[in-house]
């Protein structure tokens, strides 16, 4: 009954992880989707006294700006993301932009851009790296968590110095639409692949901090490698409790499949007997014994299949007496293996099945439990180490 309620309760979890997996073999299409879902056009609409969420780090930012010689082109909500909040700024001579980006549910960051007059962009960011490609005609100086100083003299140093064309305070806010519609549409015809999406998520957790828009992506994939620990974790050891309970089913089949065909029966001597009280009320006589085969030497005793110990063997309590008085009880034994024996049937005692094909269907359930759940453990692991 045991080996049923643990089956069971394995049954239970092994169906639980199935279903995690299903949701984690999901969740990266879901992502993709939900990127590819994204609106292609914004539109920035003027705010007169924005609601910064992080003010303080806002005004770092434009104080760094103006320092190097950028005017501010006015506050901006964006109007397909509730709560974010851009500051344009144009440099000296209109030979740049900066944006002060300020997202609420992904952080505060800062993008100074040089536009060229045939199209193309480079930019100088303390955002990290995001692991999605980028088209020819863009090219991202990244560095995390620097100060301006550090990105507008990177871009000064890096960007080509012929072809820019100035950009003028009125012309910001629409040079950031511009450049958000070029690269959502060319990402989304690029047709963004699932090993890009995973490596925008490593290269976020590799990079990211508290002042950078992916702090929520380093928390999901930290939480997500918690998750696949947890089912490699449990999975594995639900495997290793299934097959090895699975071993000793089939052992103790194999043992009576012995005992029912070449078994042969031997008084054994009782060694100790005792009483013993299970389940609140219910008495039973317990038993010790040994016996020695015909033209053997050693003594073989009752012993546990798994402990290797000597255990008690139970009778009926209305027996005891009788055992006490005989001090034998009637034992079949196999002769390959004296090691391998049990109590007859005899009155009042359980004895020998002639049914040992039960044991290995009952051992059935225990194996697929446990090469499923060996399957999900290992995979998850898998998940872990490698990706």
């Amino acid at each position: 009954m045991t080996f049923y309620i643990v089956g069971g309760l394995a049954v239970i979890l092994i169906l639980f992880l199935i279903q995690r997996r299903k949701l984690m073999l999901t969740a990266i299409q879901a992502i993709k989707q939900a990127f590819l879902s994204q609106s292609d056009m914004i539109l920035l609409q003027r705010v007169g006294k924005p609601q910064w969420k992080r003010a303080e780090l806002v005004d770092k930012l434009t104080q760094e700006l103006l320092a190097e010689g950028f005017s501010d082109a006015g506050s901006f909500a964006i109007d397909r993301m509730p709560g974010a909040l851009v500051r344009m700024m144009t440099g000296p001579g209109g030979d740049a932009t900066a944006a002060v980006c300020d997202h609420p549910g992904i952080g505060a960051w800062v993008d100074i851009t040089t536009i060229y007059e045939d199209g193309r962009i480079v930019t100088a960011t303390s955002a990290p790296k995001t692991g999605l490609p980028s088209p020819d005609w863009s090219r991202t100086l990244r560095f995390p968590g620097e100060p301006v100083a550090k990105l507008y003299s990177e871009l000064l140093v890096s960007r080509p110095k012929d072809g820019i064309r100035p950009i003028s305070a009125d012309e910001a806010s629409s040079e950031f639409e511009r450049a958000y519609f070029k690269h959502t549409v060319w990402v989304k015809q690029r047709d963004i692949s699932l090993a890009d999406l995973q490596k925008m998520i490593d290269e976020r957790i590799k990079d990211g901090s508290e002042q950078t828009p992916y702090m929520t992506a380093k928390h999901a994939q930290k939480r997500h490698d918690r998750r696949e620990r947890w089912i490699a974790a449990i999975g594995l050891a639900i495997a290793a409790i299934m097959l090895i309970s699975a071993y000793f089913i089939l052992a103790l089949g194999w043992q009576e499949h012995c005992l029912s065909t070449r078994g042969k029966v031997i008084s054994a001597a009782v060694t100790d007997l005792r009483v013993r009280k299970i389940r609140s009320r219910r008495e039973v006589c317990e038993v010790r014994y040994k016996f020695q085969v015909e033209n053997g030497e050693q003594y073989y005793t009752n012993r546990a299949l798994w402990r290797g110990e000597n255990p008690w063997a139970s009778l009926r309590r209305s027996v005891c007496d009788d055992v006490r008085k005989s001090g034998f009880v009637a034992v079949k034994y196999d002769p390959k293996d004296p090691w391998t024996h049990e109590l007859v049937e005899t009155s009042g005692i359980s004895g020998v099945t002639d049914k040992p094909w039960i044991f290995v269907l009952s051992s059935l359930p225990f194996i697929l439990a446990g090469i499923f759940a060996f399957v999900l453990g290992f995979s998850a692991l898998m998940l872990v180490l490698i990706g």
